[in-house]
């Protein structure tokens, strides 16, 4: 067995001069944002105390926050329709890349992130899919669950494939659900749960060029849902509007939509994030 530390999550930098969100407001902070799909990572993070989590304002009503979860430190969600508190806030946050924001915000986040950056960026529709009743039922001879005994397969595997969101592989295959497809011995394809944020689980996913199209990711997909189901929860799959593969999976298995949201990315920024000055 490899050490459990070979696949942990590692924290981001803390914004200069700004003090995060500490466990004893957590909870304030997370019934702020609310339950929805769009929010559903955000509170997995700061439930799990995998997250680092900035406000302008009292906690119990923000005029902005921003949320940066451990395994997806580039792409901060952020909250309130005070762009220049949110600004406040990003330019002493290192190594974001985009960020993703309820779509009526959008524009005068974005506004205002360009004039300050003094980068142009480019937007992203995003959409949220839920899947709340029974679904079609889709199978590959090889596709299965994964279980904690799947370590070495799946640390063996390219990276990609690693599920680490519960905080390192280990602990996503004991607590998260998670199906892939394994070829010849070796894990190709994979769908996984991240930590639950409320009655709302996100889905993760990905496959090695040269295995999709092959309906791995929709029969992998399909058993993830079947379980989450089981244990009461309500499984989220998003992705981008142009990103088709995806949303026929989704799709495919059922999901709805059941909102759009936006992300705003500066390319500029790559590949080293923003640094505040």
């Amino acid at each position: 067995m490899r050490p459990e530390g070979i696949s942990s999550l590692v924290p981001p930098p803390v914004a200069r001069g700004l003090t995060p969100v500490g466990p004893e407001e957590r909870d304030a902070l997370a019934h702020w944002l609310g339950e929805s799909p769009f929010t559903a990572i955000p509170l997995a993070g700061l439930k799990r105390g995998l997250c680092n989590a900035y406000v302008a304002g009292p906690i119990q009503s923000p005029r902005a926050a921003v949320t940066q979860v451990f395994w997806s430190p580039t792409d901060p969600v952020i909250f309130g329709n005070d762009s220049g508190a949110l600004w406040q806030i990003l330019c002493q946050l290192p190594g974001w890349i985009s960020v993703n924001v309820r779509a009526k915000w959008m524009p005068d986040v974005r506004k205002v992130l360009e004039e300050k950056t003094g980068l142009t960026s480019r937007v992203m529709d995003d959409i949220y899919y839920i899947l709340e009743h029974a679904h079609a039922a889709h199978s590959h001879p090889s596709v299965r669950l994964l279980t904690p005994a799947d370590e070495e397969l799946v640390l063996a595997a390219d990276r990609m494939l690693w599920p680490d969101s519960f905080g390192n592989v280990r602990k996503s295959l004991q607590e998260g659900v998670n199906a892939g497809g394994v070829i010849d011995g070796r894990l190709v394809s994979r769908i996984s749960s991240e930590p639950p944020g409320g009655r709302y689980t996100s889905l993760e996913a990905g496959t090695i060029e040269g295995w999709r199209g092959q309906g791995l990711a929709t029969a992998a997909t399909t058993l993830v849902a079947r379980e989450l189901q089981r244990r009461g929860l309500t499984p989220v799959w998003s992705t981008n509007n142009a990103n088709l593969a995806p949303r026929r999976v989704a799709e495919k298995v059922g999901f709805r939509l059941f909102e759009r949201q936006a992300t705003i990315v500066f390319d500029g920024l790559k590949p080293y994030g923003y640094q505040p000055l």
